[in-house]
């Protein structure tokens, strides 16, 4: 959470800004913007027994690109909402301190969950998802601690880790 908090920290003031621009996290570890994708993150954790030890974050933002390939989410970038070129040194000591400042919250206070499930996407909407089988249409109700999308489909909870379902598109 910490990563994809932190590139959301740093586009606050992108969003502030500009009222009519929307972020939401895209569970797991996406950002969008209306829909387009305008981040992407990996994150690997090593554990110590039931620990995690050391944790490596992988932040792929789109700053200036202005062409994107065909994926299953259209893509942006800050230059494309903004309308123009951004200085990528900017952004990566806009973003390192981002991520400093959500540290320090994080160890004070329960404030980075709030904010994440604040910015989830798709909560209280609708969803189309790819379950291993078939397509199916359910909720977001929000994220557990460790990391499993809480969705309702006809009343009925249900949880998924990373990998057991894929997000498609809103449906309404």
């Amino acid at each position: 959470m910490l990563g994809v908090d932190g590139v959301m920290h740093l586009l606050h003031p992108l969003t502030e800004d500009c009222s009519q621009i929307h972020a939401h996290v895209k569970w797991p570890n996406d950002i969008l913007i209306e829909e387009r994708k305008i981040c992407g993150m990996l994150i690997e954790n090593q554990l110590k027994g039931d620990q995690v030890e050391t944790c490596v974050v992988g932040i792929g933002l789109n700053v200036n690109q202005r062409t994107f390939s065909d994926f299953d989410w259209e893509g942006t970038s800050m230059a494309l909402e903004l309308g123009r070129i951004i200085n990528r040194e900017e952004v990566l000591h806009r973003l390192i301190e981002a991520i400093k400042v959500r540290v320090t919250q994080m160890q004070q206070s329960d404030q980075l969950e709030f904010d994440f499930k604040e910015r989830l996407f798709g909560v209280g909407k609708k969803i189309l998802f790819q379950g291993q089988n078939d397509l199916f249409e359910a909720e977001v109700v929000g994220v557990e601690s460790d990391g499993r999308l809480i969705l309702s489909k006809d009343g009925e909870e249900m949880k998924f880790l990373n990998g057991e379902i894929k997000l498609r598109r809103t449906s309404s």
